[in-house]
């Protein structure tokens, strides 16, 4: 029983679970946790995951590679790619790249706008002086799972403008 000031009695429970401090504090925390993800997941959906880096090659900007795929289409490439890798049977979308990001870019993210039906490329660019010109491109052939395309018709952002996409081979 508790006396007047509602303070338990000496031996009796403090009560419901949920009225304890660790307990607030984690629900607390699992709430928070939840928001966060769920703002991210708003903020960020347009970031591709799995995405893999297949082969790059030096192209020039008047050339038309297929945007996307299901091998690495190396029909504008002015040399063969470097150290190509296997990929694992799903979609690749080739971006066209300045030059000056160099013959192995640092691509950080990929992105994948499905409301604007849009693709590009964040990457930093290398270090001058690797003697390529300005009137050659960098194509780099990225992997993505097929459901992270947008439907189409979608445009392949790149250095030499937009590309748009009017029909995909099933992967």
């Amino acid at each position: 029983m508790a006396d007047s000031t509602g303070a338990a009695a000496p031996g009796q429970g403090r009560g419901d679970v949920r009225d304890s401090d660790w307990f607030q504090a984690v629900m607390l925390v699992v709430l928070i946790g939840g928001f966060v993800l769920l703002v991210g997941h708003f903020l960020r959906h347009d970031v591709v995951t799995s995405w893999k880096l297949l082969a790059t090659c030096p192209s020039t900007t008047d050339a038309t590679p297929v945007p996307v795929a299901t091998t690495v289409n190396t029909q504008s490439c002015a040399s063969d790619p470097l150290d190509p890798i296997d990929g694992r049977g799903w979609s690749i979308v080739t971006f066209v790249l300045p030059a000056d990001v160099g013959l192995s870019p640092s691509i950080t993210t990929v992105h994948s706008d499905k409301s604007s039906r849009t693709m590009w490329l964040d990457y930093t660019a290398a270090a001058p002086g690797d003697g390529r010109s300005s009137g050659e491109t960098v194509l780099a052939f990225v992997e993505v799972p097929s459901d992270a395309l947008p439907d189409v018709p979608f445009t392949v952002q790149g250095a030499t403008g937009s590309v748009t996409v009017t029909t995909v081979a099933e992967s």
